[in-house]
């Protein structure tokens, strides 16, 4: 079932659960299987980019080169019986693109703000960043409150 939140209302909710969050699911698409991958990630102010980093001989970078259509995924349950009706699932669909140049460093500079355990990989040769400019989120509150944000 949809239901109608305000867009300014709906924005600030998604903002608190990507900021409170440190990690999302990232769901990419192999030459013959969908794959799931645990990321440390950034995001812009307007919501609608998602910043990340990844080594080049990782599945995730492949399949991103290899098809850039992805979906993201975060939460913010606890495994508990009042998640059905207060938890929050926020899914984004979009494309990845890799970055290059100077549109490196404004990633590398928010991915390290949110994740300051990840100086290795940022510095590493062999790290790649990513933009995932994202189309739409759908929020779902508790399992029948659905929101659409585009």
């Amino acid at each position: 079932m949809t239901i109608q939140m305000e867009k300014l209302e709906l924005a600030a909710v998604i903002s608190d659960l990507l900021d409170q969050q440190a990690q999302c699911v990232l769901a990419t698409m192999g030459e013959t299987s969908p794959y799931q991958h645990l990321m440390a990630y950034a995001f812009s102010d307007d919501l609608f980019t998602i910043y990340l980093a990844t080594y080049m001989d990782t599945r995730k970078f492949r399949n991103m080169q290899l098809n850039p259509n992805v979906s993201l995924i975060w939460d913010n349950r606890k495994g508990n019986i009042q998640d059905h009706l207060d938890g929050y699932s926020l899914s984004a669909t979009g494309l990845a693109d890799q970055l290059e140049g100077t549109s490196q460093e404004e990633a590398r500079k928010a991915i390290r703000s949110r994740n300051t355990t990840l100086d290795n990989l940022l510095t590493h040769a062999n790290c790649r960043l990513f933009s995932i400019n994202l189309e739409e989120y759908t929020l779902t509150k508790g399992y029948d409150q659905v929101f659409q944000f585009r």
